[in-house]
This record gives C-alpha cells, sequence and structure tokens, in this order.
C-alpha cells in the first residue's frame, strides 16, 4: 500500500498509525480486506515510489507501471512486494473515519527483512520507530523472518 505518514503509537502491544484518503483504492481495500502490508522499498526504488503516490489505483495499475510483482505474505491474504527488502504484515484494528481523510490503526503481525534485496554497499538496515523520543527497534517488539 502507498502512504505518506504513518507512524508506532505502541509498543506493548505494537500499534502502527497512518492517514489514508477516504476516497482512495488503498482504503477501500483495508475496509474491504481488514488487513495490509507496508512494503518498504530501497533508496533505488525512489522514483516508483513517487509514481505510486502521484497516482490513484482507480486510474492505473501501478504495479505494472513500476514494473514490480507481488508474492505471498505469511500472515495476511494481501501480497508483499516482492521488490522490496522489508515488509510489515498488518492487520486493522480500527479505522476512524473523518471527512477526507482517515486515521488507520494496525496491528503488525509479522515482519520481513530480505537481506539478499539490499545492495552490498549499504550497510543492513533496521526497521525503526521512533515514540515518545525513543528509538524502537522493530526486530526487538515483533517476529522477524530473514
Amino acid at each position: 500500500m502507498a502512504l505518506a505518514w504513518h507512524t508506532l503509537l505502541e509498543d506493548a502491544p505494537a500499534r502502527i498509525a497512518c492517514i489514508l484518503r477516504s476516497q482512495g483504492r488503498t482504503f477501500q481495500a483495508l475496509q474491504q480486506t481488514g488487513e495490509c502490508v507496508l512494503n518498504m522499498p530501497l533508496d533505488h526504488h525512489l522514483e516508483q515510489v513517487l509514481l505510486c503516490g502521484s497516482l490513484s489505483g482507480h486510474d492505473a495499475d501501478k504495479l505494472a507501471l513500476c514494473g514490480w510483482s507481488t508474492r505471498p505474505a505469511a500472515s495476511v491474504q494481501v501480497p508483499l512486494l516482492a521488490e522490496c527488502h522489508a515488509h510489515v504484515e498488518c492487520r486493522v484494528v480500527q479505522l476512524d473515519m473523518e471527512g477526507d481523510y482517515n486515521l488507520c490503526l494496525l496491528e503488525p503481525l509479522h515482519v520481513w527483512v530480505d537481506r539478499q534485496l539490499e545492495p552490498e554497499h549499504v550497510p543492513p538496515r533496521r526497521l525503526d520507530f521512533h515514540l515518545a523520543g525513543r528509538s524502537l527497534l522493530a526486530q526487538a517488539m515483533l517476529r522477524v523472518a530473514c
């Protein structure tokens, strides 16, 4: 799913918040399925990420335009983006609808980090979240499959 803003709200139990437009295809898919995957692209995907953020899924096949493919997730029915190096599989906990934008609360179920997709010259990355001035490493909070 493409989104411009997300943050970790709690670490026990883990909760991620994100904001989505109510008319967007991503929000409609969240309502229908009750789950999602936050895919973490690498730096060389910047052009594709900006393209996804600027187009509506109602009007274009974003995966085809970006040359991306999917693969099955472990804990949810929606797929992962195969070209991304990390993924957070989530279940929707709450949807608060208010006008054009909606607050979505997500429960992380499974975190994937594919070290083989990272370029050799880039040190391994961590999934860091910040909460109340603390940096929390997602791998310490969630089950990680590498």
